[in-house]
């Protein structure tokens, strides 16, 4: 095999903002009563000092709104995958919004602002699996499970070579014999045979034929493992974690996904298969015989087994364990925080509690649209880019991932830490610079002319629609300037997106009531602050909010307010109205109501996070992380790649140096205040 020069990424001076970010979350220990835990107030009487009536808030789209009828969807797309194309969601002939969808979107910045405990958390007490970096493999052992299946004997290893093509043909755990040259991990064996050759004088070596596939792009070699002697116990908890990681691998894929062959690039994707502990059955048990890896702390202790060399992990906390236990959803009736005590509450199945849920005290009435505008994209629908989901299992966004000193973990300590939580409350930066601009916002129709993705719009590129398909078979990849990928159609349309035929367009505008029961002065200011926001702020609603969508203001246009007082006196007479208040002003003083309290309590700087993340940051793209292909001009923003290729900048961020992250490396997600920025990676060398 030719020597190869080894690829590594390092920032090209380009910055960029992650489509979500997170809002911190203080400690709820020590809170106030405003925004503690406590019982809610009944619902049997109007408390004299609540305030019970409706407001009429003004939803005003600002960036595309996308509603999806998936009652409606289709099939469609250009491949054998499944794609599905959704209408625009519409009732007498108008834009439908759901007023479930627009009371979610006030709940979860209610929750934020008022640092509630999670209204939705899927509690699981199970570890989070990750991937090693490759440089692991060189450090893993070989190892064996003991005919008796008591201890772990210690193997050394040799490359035998069998692909493509069967150079030779071996089954996992076939007993073999070899001649073995070279030591450690570069030896190979140069001769192999099946069966003992008593006569002969050579040093044939007896081993155990590790097979696990074709798992990665031009894999030529499998190993050989031969036990030299040493030994230690297999106790239970390698055990245990052995059977908790393959559970974990079984469950990052889907039986459909395993049916097929796995998302492999390269020459060889038509050979490649998944790993054999993902396809054989009876791999989730260490029994008599097996053959795996080993990981050894600084004593040679084995501390972990893993079935491939290069392989993923899991973490020492649970999913429950990383959310601080004041922020799990109410375990109980007595337990509420402000926004289940506004918005409602409902235990866990399967709880058996007494009460086992409250209604809230807030209602938001029908929604109805005001002069709509909608674009349209035709039959064929504009395909979505593709929209990825956040990751728990990606540390270094999902957690608290750097030292006090501000010094980036190494992939090891962020999840053998028994310190690490939850990064806070997901939320989507707004794509200010994109808001009013009808040039970003336009696409040919169904598919026509140039590819919209691959060219600027004010420095900026179109990245809510899929790059199509790349041109790889005649020429290289990119335009001869090296400022943009070559593609041309068909779009892509598969699984992994979706298409829509038509948004709702910037500057309509919708309508709603929200009615309101015994909600005390804070309650009422935190609700008011979140529909007062000024003009520059956004919250987001709908389908694609990492892509830009949905971008909303909302507004106050009138308050008919009461106090429990009021409402006691009217109904004591029957015969006189309600007195005439100033719903509007009633609003205002809630509001400095309930700043007062939020900065008593240490929350301004909830707020102020809240707050940059709905006004964005000018002048910065949001993007999906990217790496610069090779050949790119180094002067122009990155496009996004047809290929997608996120991975390429997560593998980028984990570079070590020594076994320490390199420097300019190991990157977090920066804090909503933050001044700092991701870098783009670019890469040094050619691989």
């Amino acid at each position: 095999m030719s020597e190869q020069k080894k690829s590594e990424f390092v920032p090209d001076g380009h910055t960029f903002l992650n489509p979500y970010t997170f809002v911190s979350t203080p400690s709820r220990d020590g809170l106030g009563e405003a925004f503690g835990d406590a019982p809610p107030p009944g619902h049997d009487r109007l408390h004299e000092r609540r305030w019970t009536g409706s407001l009429t808030v003004r939803l005003t789209v600002r960036t595309p709104l996308l509603l999806l009828d998936a009652a409606r969807r289709e099939k469609g797309g250009n491949t054998a995958d499944e794609h599905f194309l959704y209408p625009l969601l519409s009732r007498r002939g108008k834009p439908h919004l759901p007023a479930t969808s627009v009371k979610g979107m006030l709940r979860s910045a209610y929750e934020i602002v008022t640092n509630s405990r999670f209204g939705v958390f899927d509690a699981l007490d199970e570890p989070l699996g990750w991937r090693r970096n490759a440089d692991d493999a060189a450090t893993m052992t070989p190892v064996r499970i003991s005919d008796d299946g008591e201890r772990i004997e210690f193997c050394e290893a040799a490359k035998v070579e069998m692909y493509p093509g069967p150079k030779h043909k071996l089954t996992h755990g076939q007993r073999v014999w070899a001649i073995v040259m070279g030591t450690g991990w570069n030896s190979k064996c140069t001769e192999l045979r099946t069966e003992p050759d008593p006569a002969s004088k050579r040093s044939w070596r007896e081993g155990y034929a590790f097979v696990t596939g074709q798992n990665i792009d031009r894999k030529k070699h499998e190993r050989v493992f031969f036990v030299n002697g040493k030994t230690q116990p297999l106790n239970e908890e390698l055990k245990k974690r052995w059977t908790d990681l393959i559970d974990n691998y079984l469950g990052a894929h889907t039986a459909e996904e395993l049916k097929k062959p796995p998302p492999q690039m390269g020459t060889d994707a038509a050979a490649a298969e998944w790993s054999r502990h993902l396809k054989v059955d009876g791999c989730r048990e260490l029994t008599p015989g097996s053959l795996c890896y080993a990981r050894t702390n600084d004593r040679k202790e084995i501390v972990a087994l893993y079935p491939v060399a290069i392989p993923r992990d899991i973490s020492r906390k649970t999913v429950s364990e990383l959310l601080p236990e004041p922020l799990h959803p109410a375990p109980d009736f007595t337990s509420l925080s402000p926004a289940d005590r506004l918005f409602g509450w409902v235990a866990r199945e399967g709880s058996g509690l007494r009460t086992p849920a409250y209604r809230g005290r807030l209602r938001v009435g029908p929604v109805e649209c005001h002069e709509p505008s909608v674009m349209e994209f035709g039959k064929n629908g504009m395909p979505l880019a593709i929209l990825q989901q956040p990751k728990r299992s990606q540390g270094r966004f999902s957690w608290k991932a750097t030292r006090p000193t501000g010094a980036p973990l190494t992939k090891e300590e962020i999840y053998g830490s028994a310190d690490q939580e939850v990064r806070g409350r997901k939320v989507y930066w707004h794509h200010v610079g994109t808001e009013g601009d009808t040039e970003y916002w336009s696409r040919p129709a169904d598919g026509q002319g140039a590819d919209p993705t691959q060219a600027p719009v004010k420095g900026r590129y179109r990245e809510f629609t899929r790059p199509r398909t790349l041109v790889e078979d005649d020429g290289p990849a990119l335009t001869g300037k090296g400022d943009a990928f070559r593609t041309r159609s068909p779009e892509q349309r598969d699984s992994q997106n979706r298409s829509v035929r038509a948004w709702v367009n910037p500057g309509t505008e919708f309508t709603f009531r929200i009615d309101l029961r015994d909600v005390d002065d804070v309650e009422l200011g935190a609700l008011g602050w979140l529909l007062s926001l000024d003009d520059r702020h956004h919250h987001r609603l709908g389908l694609g909010k990492p892509l830009g969508f949905g971008a909303v203001r909302l507004s106050v246009d009138s308050a008919d307010l009461h106090s429990g007082a009021q409402w006691a006196e009217y109904y004591r007479g029957l015969d006189q109205d309600l007195p005439k208040t100033d719903g509007l002003r009633i609003v205002e003083e809630a509001i400095a109501h309930f700043e007062r309290h939020r900065d008593e309590d240490g929350l301004g700087g909830v707020a102020a996070e809240f707050l940059a993340v709905s006004e964005g940051v000018p002048n910065i793209p949001v993007h999906y992380p990217r790496v610069r292909p090779d050949g790119m001009d180094p002067g122009v923003p990155v496009p996004p790649d047809p290929r997608g290729r996120s991975y390429e900048w997560f593998t980028a961020n984990e570079k070590l140096k020594g076994k320490t992250v390199a420097p300019g490396h190991g990157r977090s997600l920066p804090r909503p205040l933050s001044t700092d920025r991701l870098p783009l990676y670019k890469h040094k060398g050619k691989e």
